[in-house]
C-alpha cells in the first residue's frame, strides 16, 4: 500500500499594518518539485495550498487526517529570498494540524525554519526541521530513514537540539518536472502580468553576498543552472496542459550568465510560444543587445533592486552596483518595450534623512513603471542582521530602532510611494502609454499606502 504524504502551504496573513509587504497568491514550486520527485518513489502525494484556495484553517485541519507525513512549510520558494514577516498563520496551521493527527510525523520547513530551528521545533514540538533546500531532504525523511541519517535536518531528542551534517545543494538537472497537477492552477496570478500564471525557476544561487538578504541561506552562494532541454519540457507542460500564458522566472539573478540566457530565449524563439515572461535581474548583468533578445523571446516585464538612491548606503549594501548602471539598465529596457519594476528600501544602517530623500528623487529619475519603497528588515543570519542585533528583540524582527523610529522610516516610506506615483507627468505619461497599466498602478498605489 502506498504510503500518503502531505505538503501543506499556509495562508499567509500579514497583520502588521507598520511594515507594508503585498501579499500574491503564486504556486508554491518548491512543493511541486518535491511532490513529483514522490511520486516518481511511488508514493501518494496531496499539496494543500491553503494560500491559493484560502479556506478557514479549522475546516482545512479536517483535510489533513489520514497521511503517514505531513510537511508544513513557513514561506515557499517566492518567499525564500525575502521571507514574509508575520509567521502567525504558519504556527496557527501547525498548531491546528497537530490537533487532528496527533500521532502524525510533522515536520516543517522554509527560510524562517532554516534561520530559527531550535525556536521553532521548540514552539511547535515538531519531529524535525528542515534546513535550506527541503526538496532532497523530505524525499530522504519519505524513505524511512533515521533522523540522524538524513542531512539537513534539526530534531531535539531527549531536550538535546541536534544538527546533522549540512545537506549538499541540490543538481537542478536531476529535478523532475513540477508537479503542476497537484496545484490549483486557475488560482494564481500576478497582478502585473494577469492570471494564467506560473512561477517556473531555471537557476539557484547567487554569488554575491547583499547585506540585507536571506537567500544564502536556502540557495546557498554556488550558482546553478537547470538544462535548457528540462526548461522547456517545463514551459510545454504549464502552456499546453493548463493554458499558462505568463511566466515569472523566479531566479534570483536571471542574466547572471549571458550564454546561458541566449540558449533560453533561442529555445523560446524557436518554439514560438504565445507567452510573456519576467524576471529579476541585477543591473549591471544586461546591456542593449541582450535585452533587445530578450524582448524578442517574450521577455515584458523585468526587475531590478535599486535599493537605494544614495551612493553611501548603496556602497554599505555589499551589492557592488552603482547607480549609473541602474540608469542604464532601466533606460535600455525601456527602450526595448519592456516595463521595469524596481525595489528599494529605507533604514538600513547609519542611512539618514537625506539619504531616504536621494532615493526618492533618484527613484523619479529613473522613472520605472512600477517601483515599491519598503522598511528594510534586518532578517536573522544576514550581515544586517548581525549589525543590528543587540537593537532587536523579536524572533523575526520587523524592523529595529537605529537613526530614527521605525514610524519615522515608515512615514518616509510612504512619503516616497505617493511623491513618485502622484506626479502630474507621469500620470499623463502612462494615460498616454497604457491606461490599463495606470489601472494596475492605482491599484498597488492604494494597497501600499492605506
Amino acid at each position: 500500500m502506498k504510503e500518503k504524504i502531505l505538503l501543506i502551504n499556509p495562508f499567509y496573513e500579514y497583520k502588521n499594518k507598520h511594515v507594508w509587504r503585498h501579499k500574491r497568491i503564486w504556486p508554491p514550486i518548491d512543493l511541486a518539485i518535491v511532490a513529483a520527485m514522490l511520486e516518481q518513489k511511488g508514493f501518494e502525494v496531496t499539496i494543500l495550498d491553503l494560500n491559493a484556495v484560502q479556506i478557514p484553517i479549522g475546516i482545512a485541519a479536517q483535510k489533513t487526517e489520514g497521511f503517514d507525513k505531513i510537511f508544513i512549510t513557513s514561506g515557499s520558494l517566492d518567499r525564500w529570498q525575502c521571507p514574509h514577516l508575520d509567521i502567525d498563520s504558519f504556527l496557527l496551521a501547525m498548531e491546528e494540524v497537530k490537533k487532528v493527527n496527533p500521532n502524525t510525523k510533522i515536520y516543517i520547513f522554509g527560510p524562517h525554519v532554516t534561520m530559527r530551528p531550535k525556536e521553532l521545533l521548540e514552539v511547535t514540538k515538531t519531529d524535525a526541521a528542515i534546513i535550506g533546500e527541503p526538496e532532497l531532504t523530505i524525499a530522504e525523511l519519505c524513505e524511512k530513514k533515521s533522523l540522524a541519517d538524513v542531512d539537513g535536518l534539526a530534531y531535539i531528542e531527549k531536550n538535546d537540539f541536534k544538527l546533522t551534517k549540512p545537506r549538499e545543494l541540490a543538481d537542478l538537472s536531476k529535478f523532475p518536472i513540477p508537479a503542476f497537477h497537484l496545484l490549483p492552477m486557475k488560482k494564481y496570478n500576478y497582478e502585473i502580468m494577469g492570471d494564467h500564471f506560473t512561477l517556473l525557476e531555471t537557476s539557484r544561487g547567487c554569488p554575491f553576498s547583499c547585506i540585507f538578504c536571506a537567500e544564502d541561506q536556502m540557495y546557498g552562494l554556488k550558482y546553478r543552472m537547470k538544462p535548457v532541454s528540462l526548461i522547456e519540457k517545463e514551459i510545454d507542460k504549464c502552456v499546453n496542459e493548463f493554458g499558462v500564458k505568463n511566466i515569472y522566472f523566479i531566479d534570483l539573478e536571471f542574466t547572471l550568465n549571458r550564454d546561458f540566457v541566449n540558449e533560453i530565449c533561442d529555445m523560446l524563439i524557436r518554439k514560438g510560444y504565445k507567452i510573456n515572461w519576467a524576471c529579476q535581474t541585477r543591473a549591471d548583468t544586461v546591456d542593449l543587445e541582450l535585452l533587445t533578445k530578450m524582448r524578442k523571446a517574450g521577455c515584458t516585464l523585468i526587475h531590478y533592486g535599486l535599493e537605494s538612491g544614495s551612493p553611501t548606503i548603496l556602497e554599505s549594501t555589499n551589492k557592488k552596483i552603482t547607480l549609473d548602471s541602474l540608469r542604464q539598465s532601466v533606460e535600455w529596457a525601456k527602450q526595448v518595450g519592456m516595463e521595469v519594476v524596481c525595489f528599494s528600501m529605507m533604514g538600513l544602517p547609519t542611512e539618514t534623512a537625506e539619504d531616504m530623500r536621494m532615493t526618492i528623487e533618484f527613484a523619479k529619475e529613473v522613472n520605472p513603471d512600477y517601483i515599491s519603497f519598503h522598511v528594510a528588515t534586518p532578517y536573522p543570519g544576514t550581515t544586517f542582521y548581525e549589525t543590528v542585533k543587540n537593537e532587536v528583540k523579536d524572533l523575526f524582527p520587523l524592523s529595529y530602532e537605529g537613526i530614527y523610529s521605525e514610524e519615522f522610516i515608515r512615514r518616509m516610506t510612504r512619503r516616497a510611494f505617493i511623491e513618485f506615483y502622484i506626479r502630474p507627468k507621469y500620470l499623463l505619461s502612462m494615460l498616454r502609454k497604457s491606461p490599463k497599466l495606470l489601472f494596475r498602478q492605482s491599484k498597488l498605489f492604494l494597497s501600499f499606502i492605506k
